[in-house]
């Protein structure tokens, strides 16, 4: 099993200028596999608001919501358990794993995978 990290970006709804506090957000996630586990991750937006780094979702009230709903941390999201599935598959089997992953994904997504060295 390949150890990597794999970042998705959604730009879905994004607008450069409504991207901060207008509605038109861009949306991320980064995961750490290893051994076709993901052991971490965070999530993160282009908007000025706060937002769940272990979940993904917009709180008004942090630290309530963290400690009612995100206290185990990191939450993949299901487009992620996706993409991690069909890189680890690919790595296994020497096919781009970039590709194989990105092909879950509409055109305005972008998909990036890197190798981690094994310790």
């Amino acid at each position: 099993m390949a150890d990597f990290k794999i970042t998705i970006n959604d730009y879905t709804s994004y607008d450069w200028r409504r991207s901060r506090n207008g509605g038109a957000y861009s949306f991320h996630e980064t995961a750490t596999v290893h051994n076709g586990q993901i052991i971490d991750g965070h999530h993160w937006t282009s908007a000025d608001f706060d937002y769940c780094s272990n979940c993904g979702h917009f709180e008004s009230n942090m630290r309530n919501h963290e400690e009612r709903w995100c206290y185990e941390g990191y939450q993949p999201s299901n487009a992620m358990k996706d993409a991690v599935r069909e890189a680890d598959i690919a790595l296994e089997t020497s096919e781009d794993a970039e590709i194989a992953a990105r092909a879950l994904f509409p055109e305005d997504y972008e998909l990036s995978i890197t190798p981690l060295e094994r310790s």
